[in-house]
């Protein structure tokens, strides 16, 4: 169900993008982006999968059930490009997710508040209306699990983005988060290796896809 889900967002996705190009006049790159505009996002990841593996091979030695699942992620992000196709910024966030299995009266919940600075790059433009940008983020993080055990550690990560561009001002987008990444501790929200890591993006996305709009403030 959840794949379907994932599935039919892009495709929708895909297809409003191409609408909106359809009946407009193309928008140049060179306005989108250019120097000294400034952006504000909001990012949104949802899942109803696994996405801690650790924690399922766990389950799969004591019961043959998979635990129930829910996750969610909320960032809201400022830039300001500095030039074409280049931006700095911040973005705060936080991120849920709960594991629950009944016949082992198991319940873990874990929170994660954040916040960071990042700069995005913007490498590839098609049709006016689709691009390709990487972002690099840096910052902490404060991990707490249950409201009994908690942790702050810092983590940096590097993202790729696939935006399209629907209106002037509006922007949609996919991203595949954390192509490489590293964080100082092995107690973190995403259960990455502590240190540096190349992690396998296309099966995160598919158990925590992350999604967001961008807003052209000025």
């Amino acid at each position: 169900m959840a794949k379907n889900i994932f599935i039919f967002s892009i495709l929708f996705i895909i297809q409003y993008g191409f609408g909106q190009s359809q009946q407009k006049p193309l928008t140049s790159f060179s306005n989108y982006p250019e120097k000294g505009q400034n952006w504000l996002d909001l990012n949104l990841g949802l899942s109803f999968f696994i996405s801690n593996e650790s924690a399922l091979n766990e389950f799969a030695l004591l019961t043959n059930e998979q635990p129930d699942y829910f996750g969610f992620l909320l960032q809201p992000k400022y830039q300001y490009f500095i030039k074409e196709k280049l931006s700095i910024g911040f973005h705060l966030g936080f991120g849920y997710e709960n594991l629950y299995e009944n016949s082992l009266d198991f319940d873990q919940s874990n929170q994660v508040y954040f916040t960071a600075i990042q700069t995005e790059y913007f490498f590839l433009e098609l049709k006016n209306i689709f691009y390709l940008s990487t972002e690099l983020d840096a910052g902490i993080n404060y991990f707490n699990r249950n409201n009994e055990t908690s942790n702050t550690y810092f983590k940096s990560g590097l993202s790729l983005i696939t935006s399209f561009l629907v209106k002037d001002k509006l922007v949609v987008y996919m991203k595949l988060s954390d192509i490489f990444s590293y964080v100082s501790s092995d107690h973190n929200f995403f259960n990455f290796d502590k240190g540096f890591s190349v992690n396998n993006n296309f099966r995160n996305f598919i158990n925590f896809p992350q999604f967001g709009i961008r807003y052209k403030l000025f």
